[in-house]
């Protein structure tokens, strides 16, 4: 008996050790200009089924206007919402509290809006799958005018149905926005089963470090000069 347990403990380790090392590949979900696409595929509908693993809130500055097709990496960024990470090329202050960045009317884009820009990251895998150890993993940054949108629907489905993101399956959608040109809606569209929930738990942390990468994408501006409104 000693022995079978010591080969199940030696073959949990040889199954990590390998899993490790065959990452499965993880693809950016573009919402550029409102139409949602998926590698390079426009969604139909400009919806999409999912579970939200892991979300992170970030801040990005960019001392250049924003240009489509120009990728530059910001000037400024931070993964806590508290101080400027220790990569951030010129950190504009020692914390993101109290900032000239964050305040309202310091947008370079022009308007009311601020010029560092308070995002979520989204990690995300398809809903309805039969083994969530293998499903697809995606990311998706939320515009600033749509981070609002998310907390509120996380507070919801804690508050009405006890259970976090990754235990839901959540629409996702891309609608047009007079004020704002596009705007994303979350809504709950179902429950994962409780036999299900393990290995998405387990999927959650063993891949919500993805969200700290890929700090070179510039985010898409989504008001027009002076909205004459705080958001």
């Amino acid at each position: 008996m000693s022995e079978l347990v010591r080969w199940d403990e030696e073959l949990a380790r040889a199954a990590q050790e390998q899993k490790a090392e065959e990452k499965l590949p993880v693809s950016n979900i573009s919402l550029k200009s409102g139409v949602m696409s998926f590698r390079g595929v426009a969604v139909p509908g400009n919806a999409l089924n999912v579970v939200v693993l892991a979300s992170l809130a970030e801040r990005r500055f960019y001392a250049e206007k924003w240009k489509p097709d120009v990728k530059v990496v910001a000037n400024c960024f931070s993964q806590d919402e508290v101080a400027p990470h220790p990569s951030s090329p010129e950190p504009q202050n020692a914390t993101c509290e109290g900032c000239p960045r964050d305040a309202w009317g310091s947008d370079i884009q022009g308007g009311k809006g601020k010029a560092c820009k308070q995002t979520r990251k989204l990690l995300l895998t398809p809903a309805g799958e039969a083994d969530y150890g293998k499903s697809d993993l995606a990311v998706v940054r939320l515009p600033v005018t749509s981070v609002r949108n998310f907390s509120i629907y996380v507070n919801e489905i804690a508050t009405l149905m006890k259970r976090p993101t990754w235990a839901v399956m959540t629409e996702i959608s891309v609608v047009p926005d007079a004020k704002t040109q596009f705007k994303v809606l979350f809504k709950c569209v179902g429950v994962v089963p409780d036999e299900q929930l393990g290995v998405l738990k387990q999927r959650m942390e063993d891949n919500k470090a993805l969200l700290l990468k890929d700090f070179d994408e510039p985010v898409e501006p989504t008001t027009a000069p002076n909205p004459g409104a705080k958001y």
